[in-house]
């Protein structure tokens, strides 16, 4: 007598992209952008640290100079507007109410 085994095949409930290689290839290139946005952020936080520190050797000073020429200098003043909810909620919840909503949304996940 001989004894034999049965698998049973598992599946997990979604889309199957086994044989659409269209997906497969659009999802492996969100995890190379993934990726570019990751060194991307690193290198943004890098530049805005030299900045910091370029900024407190520049003191008072507008511009730097090297050799007579200008290589860097603050740019000319600007105005940013800053919202400050908190206070808006506290002082009118009624207004605050009235102008805020809520939108509920769904995102890709790549894993």
């Amino acid at each position: 007598m001989v004894a034999t085994t049965t698998t049973t095949k598992s599946t997990t409930p979604g889309l199957n992209v086994t044989r659409k290689p269209e997906i497969r290839e659009k999802i492996a290139r969100i995890v190379a952008l993934k990726a570019i946005e990751r060194a991307a952020a690193a290198a943004e936080r890098e530049r805005r640290a030299l900045e910091t520190e370029v900024r407190e050797a520049m003191g008072a000073e507008l511009q730097i100079v090297l050799r007579g020429n200008v290589i860097a200098k603050l740019s000319s003043e600007r105005t940013s507007h800053i919202y400050d909810y908190d206070l808006l909620r506290n002082a009118f919840p009624e207004a605050y109410e009235a102008v805020h909503s809520e939108k509920k949304y769904r995102f890709l996940q790549v894993l």
